[in-house]
């Protein structure tokens, strides 16, 4: 066999879904003059770290360590350069070690963030930017990690680690397919060697995060960090809020910034929160008071802590987002901004002046035209906010040339604009995306509009909110989706993500979060290519659970939009209560669809018995649809209470009491992550009933 073309391939485009097979045939393969790092079992090289070695390079360090240990069994030790000096062998350098210089290696300009990983003369070095964070010593090794995850994600440069990465995933076929240790995926393989390895790469983005609703579950920092989830100049993508704390300040002394109302007012409706008024952003009051806020540094505080909501003068970046509100202002010159739009004309807001959403506490417009409750019938206010950003762009431009505006692409100015153009340093966090149903259509539309964003000029961001509102803990599959959209995104030009939110559902919905980090580093790689990564995972029962997984597929998207309009727009006896993710999610989440899952999962376990990592796998998979199942049977119980019927009052509270204490038995044991967060969503739903109830059996 000929493996240097093979090693190539993988080197050129390296993407960590390859098979155990391949890998394993590597190891064995490769002709003897090659550098071995484990022969048989038993460890062929040290991993050798400097003298005052740093954060960064012990941490790249053990991670190799972890995983090559996961493969092959091998225990390499990790040495700083003195103590490894005298020791025979290869050896494998992480950071700023003087082997690094003698090598001549180090000097490269490899731009802001770059790292190389390099074979030359016996010897195997991982390089590269890094912070100059010092090793913790309040923390033991072997926790290091885990403890250490977080803050690595988080404005720092870890170039070196970023190069283990890169060799762990090509060389060594490692996978990440969820947060802790069953997540771990590397195919067994007694030998470890390469012939060849020359690799440079920077991240691909300075900004790609997840918002994990545990804060503290350090499992799923650590998965963020081994997936490139890194956020290393967050100031350059912010997406906060701009304007929040306006109303508080200026309702005085500048009314007239804000928004103003068809009858002329410029004041919150009554019982509405003066942090979702819009803004009149014709106003070349509120283009000057933002500048110098800006310019100035004035504090947005909040419970103490300055939030910057205006940008930072020093880092160059000036923030305009818009209030978590539709735009509504009716002023002249807010309307003579507005391209002409045939859907003003046919409007209730924008035609007859009714505001009935936002008199009943909203904050959409909402048109009377069906359908109803689709942004698709709001005529568009893109081309005044961008007239804005680019009036705020060019006065800011008098204190800090080369500045940054940072907006977005939301509500009722999410379309492109018709006769704006902008500029790279207007840099947009691009919102639209699929939510609740993700038919053909919907990512026809979703491509069309990221495309001509593009064609203006922007620099996009993409900031979704596809995995807060979809799929609560049912087995929701939108991998496929996902894949295909993300792939068109990121061969364009994406500059970074922040999804909102990772609510941690991970027994039941890990192959979409899978999905998402491997096609943002991979967008190389086919969709089926990426899932045949994960199910790999599965070893025997691989075929088992792609099947299960499939299942859930075709139950998760047979709704579309005309099935999510009629939901909405049911006025029976269904009531608020009904109307959240579980009533919309009971409708495909079947009894008969839940029947048939388990039966395929069924299928998934025999077939993963004495394989002990596919057992444990599987065993998480059970657990979560488990949970899924008693959620539902507690969903239905409840939308089956009769006040006057004692029987199925009973019937409810034992479906809770069933499901509360499932989770409180297995609660961290299927990675259920975000539970606490659900729970309460759920409260939403039943907990009125579930206290009157209980309240009632109490006494």
């Amino acid at each position: 066999m000929n493996t240097l073309p093979f090693l190539r391939r993988f080197i050129a485009r390296p993407t960590g879904i390859f098979t155990g097979v391949a890998f394993a045939c590597l190891a064995f393969c490769l002709p003897a003059h090659s550098f071995t790092l484990v022969a048989d079992g038993k460890p062929a090289a040290t991993l050798v770290v400097p003298d005052d070695v740093r954060l960064v390079e012990q941490y790249a360090a053990q991670e190799f360590q972890y995983h090559a240990r996961k493969a092959s069994g091998a225990e390499l030790p990790v040495l700083t350069e003195s103590e490894a000096a005298q020791k025979p062998g290869s050896k494998i350098y992480f950071g700023r070690t003087d082997a690094l210089k003698k090598a001549g290696f180090g000097g490269e300009d490899f731009g802001k963030y770059g790292y190389a990983g390099r074979l030359k003369d016996g010897s195997l070095f991982f390089y590269g930017m890094d912070a100059p964070d010092p090793l913790p010593v309040d923390i033991a090794p072997e926790d290091l990690l885990i403890q250490k995850a977080r803050p690595l994600c988080w404005e720092k440069p870890v170039g070196t680690l970023l190069a283990t990465y890169d060799f762990l995933e090509s060389q060594l076929g490692a996978r990440w397919i969820w947060p802790g240790e069953t997540g771990v995926y590397v195919p067994e393989q007694s030998t470890i060697a390469v012939e060849q390895y020359d690799v440079t790469g920077k991240p691909r983005y300075v900004f790609n995060h997840m918002m994990p609703y545990e804060e503290n579950a350090m499992e799923q920092r650590q998965w963020l960090l081994r997936q490139r989830f890194l956020r290393i100049e967050p100031s350059r993508f912010i997406v906060d809020h701009s304007f929040w704390h306006y109303w508080d300040i200026y309702k005085d002394t500048h009314p007239d910034i804000f928004a103003m109302w068809p009858d002329g007012t410029r004041t919150p409706m009554e019982g509405q929160p003066g942090d979702l008024m819009a803004m009149c952003v014709t106003n070349p009051d509120l283009v000057k008071l933002k500048v110098e806020r800006w310019r100035t540094g004035a504090p947005a505080l909040l419970q103490g802590r300055d939030l910057k909501s205006d940008g930072d003068f020093e880092k160059g970046y000036i923030n305009v987002h818009e209030n978590d509100v539709a735009a509504y202002c009716t002023c002249p010159a807010c309307r003579a901004a507005d391209a002409p739009d045939p859907r003003f004309a046919n409007h209730d807001y924008w035609s007859k002046g009714i505001v009935s959403p936002f008199s009943k506490g909203g904050r959409w417009l909402r048109g009377s035209t069906p359908p109803k409750d689709r942004s698709l019938t709001e005529p568009s206010v893109t081309d005044r906010y961008m007239k804005f950003y680019l009036a705020v762009q060019k006065e800011a431009e008098k204190h800090k040339p080369g500045v940054t505006v940072q907006g977005q692409v939301y509500a009722n100015y999410e379309e492109p604009p018709k006769e704006v153009k902008l500029n790279e340093r207007i840099i947009l966090n691009f919102v639209y995306f699929p939510g609740v149903i993700w038919t053909p259509e919907e990512t026809r539309r979703t491509h069309a509009m990221w495309d001509a964003w593009q064609a203006s000029g922007a620099t996009l961001f993409l900031r979704p909110n596809t995995t807060n509102f979809r799929g609560h803990n049912m087995p929701d599959f939108y991998a496929r989706q996902l894949g295909g959209t993300l792939k068109h995104l990121a061969n364009g030009r994406l500059a970074g993500t922040n999804w909102d939110a990772l609510i941690g559902q991970w027994a039941v919905q890990a192959p979409n979060f899978y999905m998402i980090a491997r096609m943002l580093q991979h967008p190389d790689a086919s969709v089926d290519e990426i899932l045949g990564g994960f199910y790999a995972a599965f070893g025997p029962a691989r075929d088992q659970v792609a099947a299960y997984f499939d299942h859930w597929d075709k139950v998760s998207n047979k709704l579309d939009r005309k099935d999510w309009d009629a939901f909405l727009d049911d006025a029976s006896e269904m009531g608020p209560s009904g109307k959240g993710a579980l009533g919309y999610l009971s409708q495909s989440f079947t009894p008969e669809a839940m029947a048939r899952g388990r039966e395929l999962l069924g299928k998934a376990v025999a077939a993963a018995k004495g394989d002990p990592a596919a057992e444990q796998r599987v065993k998480i998979l059970d657990l979560g649809l488990r949970n899924a199942e008693l959620t539902m049977d507690a969903f239905h119980a409840f939308r089956q209470i009769n006040r006057k019927d004692t029987a199925s009052q009973e019937k409810f509270v034992a479906a809770i009491t069933k499901l509360e204490q499932f989770r409180a038995a297995h609660r961290g044991q299927y990675l259920n992550f975000g539970e606490d967060f659900l729970a309460e969503r759920e409260r939403q739903i039943w907990g009125d009933a579930l206290r009157q109830i209980r309240a009632k059996e109490a006494t």
